[in-house]
């Protein structure tokens, strides 16, 4: 099948030593939105090699519910038949966004959607992490960038593409004190139909990440961001309301394409 040998070299090639525990399922889909379908075509098992036959694994229906609810909420995506492969762990069946390539939180570690007003702060623990606090989003001024986008939202200021104004008096500097040796992430709503998410990196090396959000009566999607330069601040901004905003495998690199806007 077309895109199988893909999958599996950039699987293999980025694995460790010890083969992931995945399968890759590829998934026949047609239609959009509520009439979206999904069918399972055929389960590879990256560790028998790229030109290993299928194997004849019973996919879990929660994995194939999951999946046609995330090819349903890719609005971009034509209707027409095409294939799609996606990773499935045994261990979590319920999770279409599985991607053993790249690591990230630990199975098991509560991290469920922030909502604007909120924060969520994660510290280093081995080789995984851990969450330090979740809760109501401190009253620390978010850096400038996010500050002028905000305002703009409110009284139409907003600067050209591209731009950044010179910094008026009052205004927060370029930089957050972002908390030593962690990662903060704080969902705000600066004005109605407007989202932000403003991350800071307390690390002295760049941070990616992956972003689901699920906006008001919707499904959760996946959605674009952008890695985070050591010791520094972002934000993500979103023309429309969300719900609730998920981080995923949120990773220390010096990799440019793990940290280019994905």
């Amino acid at each position: 099948m077309i895109g199988a040998a893909v999958a599996i070299a950039a699987l293999q090639a980025a694995a460790p030593a010890a083969p992931p525990p995945v399968y890759v399922v590829f998934f026949e889909v047609a239609g959009s939105g509520a009439a979206t379908t999904a069918v399972v075509r055929e389960v590879r098992d990256p560790r028998l090699g790229r030109d290993a036959p299928p194997v004849p694994l019973a996919v879990p229906a929660s994995f194939v519910d999951a999946a046609r609810r995330r090819f349903a909420a890719q609005a971009d995506r034509s209707p027409e038949r095409r294939f799609i492969y996606l990773f499935l762990d045994p261990e979590n069946p319920a999770d279409p966004d599985v991607d053993p390539r790249r690591p990230g939180i630990p199975k098991g570690t509560p991290l469920a959607p922030l909502k604007p007003g909120e924060s969520l702060v994660l510290h280093r623990e081995g080789d995984g992490w851990r969450v330090a606090s979740r809760g109501p989003a401190d009253a620390v001024p978010m850096d400038r960038v996010a500050t002028i986008v905000s305002r703009g939202l409110v009284d139409g200021s907003m600067a050209q593409p591209g731009t950044i104004p010179p910094r008026k008096a009052g205004e927060p500097p370029d930089r957050i004190p972002a908390p030593p040796d962690a990662v903060r992430f704080t969902a705000r709503a600066p004005a109605a139909g407007h989202t932000l998410l403003v991350v800071e990196n307390g690390f002295g090396r760049p941070l990616a990440y992956r972003a689901t959000l699920t906006r008001p009566g919707a499904a959760e999607e996946r959605t674009s961001v952008c890695g985070v330069a050591a010791g520094r601040a972002a934000f993500e901004h979103w023309a429309y309301d969300v719900a609730g905003l998920s981080i995923h495998l949120p990773e220390l690199t010096d990799d440019a394409a793990k940290l280019a806007c994905h």
